[in-house]
């Protein structure tokens, strides 16, 4: 990201095409004042996705997934859990086009956050049941990996600046029919 003139956080991409990098056009969603992407993955040179967040001017934060699908980035829809005012994504995998994971954390207050795991199987993004451990306030999914379609693995941890807890790692598998 980069702050404008006003202050305010922008979405930042860039790509190199082997003689240098350079910015490329990203949107920032409309009716937001900031907008922060936190990771990307691409499955091709014309499939990417990054992932992040953006606020309103009262503080609300919601998560934020941007596509690339060959003419440009895009932002798609990305649910926020029911009552949630903090959503945030800050990992991203795809196995193919059809099967991406995306991990972070969401609250229905400024905290005791939860983690957070959206699935998408090109239908569009879904949140993904994830547990939170038991006795651990602010809970975070950081990053997420996969080793093949329906096997991911998802790591995080308490909160650093205000928890203490175990590490976390969840591991999603489905076998193949």
């Amino acid at each position: 990201n980069f702050g404008d003139a006003s202050g305010h956080q922008q979405t930042l991409i860039e790509e190199d095409t082997g003689t240098g990098w350079s910015i490329v056009s990203s949107p920032n969603p409309s009716g937001r004042v900031d907008s922060d992407l936190a990771a990307v993955t691409c499955g091709s040179s014309h499939d990417c996705w990054a992932v992040g967040n953006s606020d309103d001017a009262t503080g609300s934060t919601q998560t934020l997934i941007e596509q690339y699908a060959g003419t440009g980035w895009r932002i798609v829809s990305s649910p926020d859990p029911s009552g949630s005012l903090f959503g945030q994504l800050t990992g991203v995998a795809c196995v193919t086009a059809d099967d991406c994971w995306a991990v972070g954390y969401s609250s229905a207050q400024y905290a005791n956050s939860q983690t957070l795991i959206e699935e998408d199987t090109g239908g569009g993004w879904a949140i993904v049941s994830s547990p939170t451990p038991s006795g651990t306030i602010n809970s975070e999914l950081e990053g997420v990996a996969c080793a093949s379609s329906g096997d991911c693995w998802a790591v995080g941890g308490p909160d650093p600046q205000d928890g203490s807890g175990p590490p976390i790692i969840e591991h999603a598998y489905q076998p193949a029919p």
